[in-house]
């Protein structure tokens, strides 16, 4: 990551991508803590270089059809609201460990 990209991150004028945070994941950090402020910083383990987390994957997921769907509709949605539209994303699919399409447009029409 770029100091201009981190810098941003950390201004919360943009969100970290997918990418990042499978980055940051597995160089140990909490990825609940980092989205949410829950639990720890650091996991109890550094995980091995693949992460096997179905739920990272699902958050990844979310955080990636958010971005499509804003792109497609030529929408913008400030960092703090892609931030909330990606854990509604993510909470509303981890019980299925799938994301339904319907529940986007809802999402993002109501953060965007």
């Amino acid at each position: 990551m770029s100091t201009t990209g981190l810098q941003s991150n950390e201004a919360n004028r943009s969100l970290p991508n997918s990418k990042l945070l499978i980055e940051l994941y597995q160089r140990g950090l909490n990825i609940n803590w980092l989205i949410s402020g829950d639990g720890e910083m650091l996991q109890a383990e550094v995980p091995t270089l693949q992460p096997k987390s179905d739920d990272l994957s699902l958050f990844a997921e979310a955080m990636e059809v958010i971005d499509l769907h804003l792109e497609k509709s030529r929408k913008t949605m400030s960092p703090a609201n892609k931030r909330k539209a990606v854990e509604a994303l993510y909470k509303l699919s981890i019980e299925k460990n799938r994301i339904d399409p319907a529940v986007i447009e809802i999402i993002t029409q109501l953060t965007a």
